[in-house]
């Protein structure tokens, strides 16, 4: 996996070493590599439980890939459902850039949108504007 600065400088990650945008330590550059890896390495299936710091509640996966996530949680206040798509490669998670495109509950629209995730020059991606850094607190697998 090759790190370059522009890398990390468009998905957000900063860490306490680094003081500038421009000011990027090759321990750091490591340490994101290294953390790259550890969630790429774990085995996601559908059912399992994936729980995020500073969440209550885990979510359920939907779908799942080598590089991407799609997964749920209950909404109970509103009856509806909460959504997250986590990208393994890049370390963020969000909603997509497409409102209400797919019905993500449903085992065979998450799949649908897995497969558009992963198609070449598509539209179809996490929104920047609601992407946060990948946190996870803990995985619970399904039997």
């Amino acid at each position: 996996m090759q790190v370059t600065k522009d890398l990390l400088i468009r998905y957000c990650w900063r860490c306490p070493h680094c003081c500038e945008e421009n000011d990027l330590e090759q321990r750091c550059v490591d340490a994101y590599i290294n953390r790259a890896k550890q969630f790429q390495n774990l085995k996601y299936k559908i059912g399992d439980r994936i729980k995020f710091v500073g969440e209550r509640i885990s979510y359920t996966i939907r779908a799942c890939d080598e590089r991407y996530i799609i997964a749920t949680k209950p909404f109970n206040l509103q009856k509806t459902f909460l959504y997250t798509i986590v990208d393994l490669r890049h370390q963020v998670r969000g909603s997509d850039n497409h409102y209400c495109l797919y019905d993500y509950t449903n085992e065979k629209e998450a799949r649908k949108a897995l497969k558009a995730l992963n198609k070449k020059d598509s539209e179809f991606e996490i929104s920047w504007r609601n992407m946060t850094t990948l946190k996870i607190e803990k995985i619970k697998e399904t039997t």
